[in-house]
């Protein structure tokens, strides 16, 4: 087994194997997700597409291992376990935190002169461009309640 085989191996769950497929869709989970989030979609879509769950270090049979808090150093991980798949597209598909490693792996495939995936599909997360305030919980009554009332319906 070579050492691309086993970073694949330990990171990608295929819990159905699409050998026929003319795609595949790398799916990120959020923050405290696992792969197995992802066996409904897979079965949902097998055999068109082969759905590769990736599966997080200290999550399901990876929990003894340390969970890494560092985005870029997730991102390469995920692009090291991911890069060698050249022989049909691939897809991302990230939710939360999942949609934020997405996009930082398709800016490695990039960088690697690598094609780029098919699609980004990114779900429960803003696009990179639209920074907004994320404290608001943290802010004084009234200007909570000002921020809630302007998410009203007009």
């Amino acid at each position: 087994m070579t050492q691309a085989t086993a970073h694949f191996e330990e990171w990608v769950s295929v819990s159905h194997p699409a050998p026929q497929s003319t795609v595949r869709l790398a799916c990120l989970p959020y923050a405290g997700g696992s792969a197995s989030f992802f066996f409904p979609v897979a079965k949902a879509l097998h055999p068109s597409v082969e759905v590769l769950a990736l599966q997080y270090p200290g999550r399901q049979n990876r929990f003894h291992e340390p969970r890494i808090d560092n985005i870029p150093e997730f991102a390469d991980q995920i692009f090291t376990a991911l890069r060698h798949l050249d022989d049909k597209p691939l897809a991302l598909f990230g939710h939360s935190m999942g949609a934020v490693l997405a996009y930082e792996v398709a800016l490695r495939m990039q960088d690697a002169g690598m094609p780029a995936p098919v699609r980004v599909f990114a779900s429960g997360r803003r696009a990179p461009s639209r920074y907004r305030d994320e404290r608001i919980h943290t802010a004084p009554d009234p200007e909570f309640l000002a921020e809630m009332r302007a998410l009203l319906p007009r």
